[in-house]
């Protein structure tokens, strides 16, 4: 999450298990993450049937946290809902 940090960027991802550890361990210390977003392929398949819906869902959740931090050290999922 090093790179993410230095470039202030959010990431979305399916990769629980890597990243949830990450996340803890980064709070742990007391450092600040800018954010990560999970999806499951159950309820988002990634194909380009669901592009719109990927694409939808996350505007959804940048204009809920619109500040330019509103993000850090969030956790989200995003849902088909």
């Amino acid at each position: 999450m090093g790179r993410l940090v230095a470039e202030s960027r959010a990431i979305l991802t399916e990769n629980v298990q890597d990243f949830i550890p990450l996340v803890r361990e980064a709070a742990a210390r007391g450092d600040c993450h800018y954010g990560v977003a999970f999806t499951s392929p159950r309820s988002m398949p990634r194909s380009t049937g669901t592009i719109g819906l990927y694409v939808e869902r996350l505007d959804a959740l940048l204009r809920e946290h619109a500040a330019e931090d509103a993000l850090a050290d969030r956790v989200s999922w995003l849902t088909p809902e």
